[in-house]
């Protein structure tokens, strides 16, 4: 894994964990303390991450009992993600 996807995953969960500790709070106040630079930037990384905005993630994940990170330590997740890419770089042939 590169240093930059391991920073963008560590932002992410920021925003996802901000969000879900303050559901009151905007996304643009939630983009900004988890470190983006703008709103925008957040929606791209919520998109490539789980194929959602983050509004939509929030609705699908509403209709769950569970939560996606809430107990999951965040160097776990970034393995699992970077275990994942190189699983999907082995089937398609492309190389990260």
């Amino acid at each position: 894994m590169t240093p930059k996807l391991y920073a963008r995953i560590a932002r992410f969960t920021k925003a996802y964990r901000l969000r879900e500790a303050m559901p009151d709070r905007s996304w643009t106040g939630i983009a900004y303390e988890a470190g983006y630079f703008d709103q925008r930037h957040m929606i791209r990384d919520y998109k490539e991450f789980t194929g959602m905005a983050p509004a939509a993630l929030e609705r699908y994940l509403a209709q769950s009992p569970l939560h996606m990170q809430a107990s999951i330590p965040l160097w776990r997740q970034c393995w699992e993600t970077a275990r994942m890419s190189r699983d999907f770089s082995i089937l398609s042939g492309k190389s990260i």
